[in-house]
């Protein structure tokens, strides 16, 4: 099982990496962290995720937020159109323009019909 540290490099002119699971044949990511906010909005079937140690299950129209520092992996079945996510991931140094707290923490609420 991983337990590394990933660096996030956005291009020049970029204010987030983004790119989708099926451009990358992404089918597991092992257990890491990084110094960036993760927004990953399940598109077609559904994730397996761990995050800081807790298992769950993101289906279709779900949206996953990974905060900084967080440990995290993920596993999805690659297979053509099988599952479809979109990941978007906020470089620190673009949050620390909203924010100059030594600790920047996000979290999602369920709004709606959701339980």
């Amino acid at each position: 099982m991983g337990n590394f540290q990933e660096i996030i490099k956005v291009s020049e002119g970029a204010l987030a990496w983004t790119y989708l699971f099926s451009e990358n044949r992404i089918g597991k990511v092992s257990r890491h962290w990084h110094q960036g906010l993760e927004l990953t909005m399940v598109l077609d079937g559904e994730v397996l995720y761990t995050v800081n140690g807790k298992h769950f299950t993101a289906h279709k129209g779900d949206v996953v937020l990974i905060n900084i520092g967080d440990y995290h992996s993920c596993q999805i079945d690659h297979r053509p159109q099988a599952c479809e996510a979109m990941n978007i991931i906020f470089p620190e140094e673009f949050l620390r323009c909203f924010s100059k707290s030594d600790r920047i923490y996000f979290e999602l609420a369920r709004t709606g019909g959701g339980g």
